[in-house]
């Protein structure tokens, strides 16, 4: 896996579909424990509705890495 910065602030990650599946395994799982946070009715460190934006983003990327590796 290979991470690059450019000068406008933009990140590019090169990597194999393997390290890629297993990025979206790790969003999953932690996915995974933020909803099972909500439902427990118990935050992790941040309040409710940030952990719902997190989750809403992270379902996001997952999807993206999703539909690139099918």
């Amino acid at each position: 896996m290979r991470v690059t910065h450019d000068l406008d602030g933009t990140y590019v990650l090169s990597c194999t579909d393997v390290e890629l599946g297993l990025i979206a395994e790790g969003l999953y799982a932690v996915e995974d424990t933020g909803r099972r946070c909500l439902e427990a009715k118990v935050p992790d460190e941040v309040d409710t509705a940030a952990l719902r934006d997190e989750l809403y983003l992270l379902g996001d990327m997952r999807a993206q890495i999703d539909a690139a590796l099918d």
